[in-house]
């Protein structure tokens, strides 16, 4: 009995060759066994099939092959597929001796099941690069046969039964190249779905609602949201926190100082502070800190942040009258080098008017000369809100947070506006239907066949529902002003562009 040898391509695709009932194409699972009958015939070798359709990773996109292995331990050949699903064999690479890639590659996306066969026969056999010329039998010629063959022929154009002879023997002719590309198996487990796949648009914002809702309920108190600008972030976090005691700060917080002021203010365990579209705070590495007190997961957390108006919390305490002044409390100030002949009956008028200054200070922390305390335990609940992407936001700060990043492909996006067309509105302002569908419309006929604009937003809709609200334009003049505005706002102008403006 022959020994069965251990060859590398089972050690290659031996973990992506998940279940062989996976494939479910019965005309796919005939080619193979035809495939299999007829390799095993012509060279007496055994042929061990990994049926599932395996993802490979080739030159920048995705191919799904599944893979034929001879039991010489040398040879191996994958029919590949555009598609998941199947269909038509768009190639064939062909394994002439162990290794990670393969090395002689066939498009084959012209051939039938016959002709499939017959090129995998004679690659095989032959082992190298050229032209194979196959007839509709799958039968290899010589190329000078074929041309002698075509040169004899006489065709009656009253022969109707040889016309279509003829027809059956049509032949192909395929070349046999060599693989230059390098290739990666994704291998997939059980756990791949759960961790690879990417979400859909509608599993996406019902993620981003259930962690916006572990906020509202104080399950968890800190929550990052990034990803694509315009696209109902700030929408569903406000939907979601109707009627809840949430404030939402914009552009008005400009650096560290005015962060740590912000969230020493609205340290309220009961609140929840939203920071929209406040990207510039994390490249400040003060703010960064500041920051990571604010997003940490536990109920309490300590905020510091050192200024020549912040001083010691304890000091901070007895001016506000948190703190009695107790024998201990002043010796605990004067260990601070902090002088207490302030708080003396005997105090001069100089000392007592200082005192009274300092106290009005620390009393109103919303004035622009306030004193607050150089660090103080946080309490409140937070939720960030920017249009930067995971890649491109410090690890320390998403370690400290839920996170959710929220980005959809040009499809996903437009289904997104699909469905919520009926709530649509510009500026908070109710729009005619009739004029959301024209918007759609142009959208889903125009722009996205175009491949001209790489991704829209919610933005970029309300500009052409504007565009279709156009009392008196008609439709040919409205959508060429809407693409015009479209590329204008969503790409760049191209090296050749710009040569043509600088000559106008």
């Amino acid at each position: 009995m022959k020994q069965r040898k251990f060859n590398i391509f089972e050690y290659i695709y031996a973990e992506a060759a998940s279940q062989p009932g996976e494939l479910s194409d019965s005309n796919a699972e005939k080619l193979y066994n035809i495939i299999k009958s007829r390799i095993n015939r012509k060279f007496g070798s055994k042929v061990y099939i990994q049926k599932s359709r395996i993802p490979i990773s080739r030159d920048g996109e995705t191919i799904y092959g599944v893979m034929f292995m001879l039991d010489d331990g040398d040879h191996a050949f994958r029919l590949n597929y555009k598609q998941k699903s199947g269909g038509a064999v768009s190639s064939i690479d062909f394994w002439i001796h162990p290794s990670n890639n393969p090395q002689l590659h066939v498009d084959t996306r012209e051939l039938n099941v016959l002709q499939l066969v017959g090129v995998i026969e004679e690659v095989i056999e032959k082992k190298k690069t050229g032209t194979i010329i196959v007839d509709n039998d799958g039968k290899v010629e010589e190329e000078e046969d074929v041309i002698n063959e075509d040169n004899n022929k006489r065709v009656s154009d009253e022969d109707e039964d040889n016309e279509r002879s003829l027809k059956k023997k049509r032949r192909k002719k395929v070349r046999v190249e060599r693989n230059n590309s390098d290739e990666q198996v994704k291998i997939r487990d059980e756990f791949s779905a759960l961790f690879d796949d990417p979400l859909n648009d509608d599993e996406l914002f019902s993620l981003l609602e259930f962690e916006i809702r572990k906020i509202k309920n104080k399950t968890n108190r800190a929550l990052l949201i990034l990803g694509d600008p315009g696209i109902g972030k700030s929408y569903t976090v406000t939907k979601e926190l109707v009627g809840e005691n949430a404030q939402v700060f914009k552009g008005s917080i400009t650096g560290p100082a005015a962060l740590y002021k912000t969230l020493f203010i609205h340290n309220d365990p009961d609140k929840i502070l939203i920071f929209d579209d406040l990207d510039a705070l994390f490249d400040n590495d003060q703010s960064a800190n500041i920051l990571k007190g604010a997003l940490d997961s536990a109920k309490v957390t300590e905020i510091d942040y050192l200024s020549k108006n912040n001083i010691n919390p304890l000091f901070y305490d007895v001016l506000i009258d948190k703190e009695p002044l107790t024998p201990e409390v002043i010796q605990k100030l004067e260990a601070m080098k902090i002088n207490t002949e302030m708080f003396m009956p005997e105090a001069s008028p100089q000392m007592k008017r200082l005192l009274s200054k300092l106290k009005a200070r620390a009393m109103n922390p919303e004035s622009p000369n306030a004193i607050l305390p150089n660090k103080f335990n946080f309490r409140a609940r937070v939720i960030f809100i920017s249009n930067r992407y995971l890649q491109d936001f410090p690890s320390s700060l998403i370690s400290r947070s839920s996170v959710v990043e929220v980005s959809l492909t040009m499809e996903q996006i437009v289904n997104r506006i699909e469905k919520i067309l009926p709530n649509f509105e510009l500026d908070g302002v109710k729009i005619d239907m009739e004029y959301k569908k024209a918007a759609l419309k142009f959208l889903k006929e125009v722009v996205v066949p175009s491949k001209r604009i790489p991704k829209i937003d919610l933005r970029g809709f309300g500009d052409i529902v504007k565009f279709a609200m156009s009392p008196d334009t008609p439709k040919e003049i409205w959508y060429r002003w809407a693409a015009v505005s479209l590329k204008n706002k969503y790409t760049s102008p191209s090296k050749e562009e710009m040569k043509k403006r600088i000559k106008r």
